[in-house]
This record gives C-alpha cells, sequence and structure tokens, in this order.
C-alpha cells in the first residue's frame, strides 16, 4: 500500500551554490533564470551576506517568495544559507543544535 504524495505531482525544488548572492544578482542572466524555471522552493548555499546587505525587491520574479536567512555569527561575509518558497510553511528555523556548527550557519530548516 502506497502513501499519498503530499507534494503537487510537479514540484520543482533547485538547490544552488550561489559563492556569494550579490554577486550572483549582478549577473545578467540571474534574473531570466529565475523567471523561467520559478521553482516552489530554491535552496541557495554560500551567500556570503545578511538579508539586510541583499535587496530582493530588485528582482522582480522573486518579490512574491518569502525568504528565509542564516548568515554565519562567526564571521561576516562567509559561508551562509537561504531557502526562498512560494508558500508560506508552517515553521523554520536555523540550526542543528550543535554551537560550532551553527556559528557556520549551514543549516536552514523548512516544514
Amino acid at each position: 500500500k502506497t502513501s499519498p504524495c503530499l507534494l503537487p505531482s510537479m514540484f520543482r525544488l533547485i538547490s544552488w551554490n550561489v559563492n556569494g548572492i550579490r554577486a550572483a544578482m549582478r549577473q545578467p542572466h540571474f534574473e531570466g533564470w529565475f523567471g523561467s524555471y520559478q521553482p516552489e522552493i530554491l535552496c541557495l548555499q554560500e551567500t556570503k551576506a545578511e538579508s539586510h546587505q541583499v535587496n530582493l525587491d530588485k528582482l522582480p520574479h522573486i518579490q512574491k517568495y518569502h525568504a528565509f536567512w542564516n548568515s554565519s555569527s562567526a564571521k561576516k561575509g562567509y559561508s551562509g544559507v537561504m531557502v526562498l518558497t512560494q508558500t508560506q510553511p508552517h515553521a523554520h528555523w536555523s540550526g542543528m543544535n550543535n554551537a560550532l556548527l551553527d556559528s557556520v550557519s549551514n543549516s536552514l530548516s523548512i516544514t
């Protein structure tokens, strides 16, 4: 017996190591790529920025997304992850309950 799938039949989740979200956003193809794919969830690694340093309003396709950040508390401009979701999640949290791992901010959970 199979259990029912809670996800729509066509669900797009994309994971991307951007090696700096500000640099990625300056690339001329970034907005077009995002507009073409429009994933339900976009997971970005190595954002290397804090949320107040990035103006997502510059990108029309991203404005309809909910953004969740986890930026490094150990070193500014280092590491960092971001998740963009089309639907508001029930909950989100940062970290893995491990002080050493959490200081470099490599995890963000969404339910």
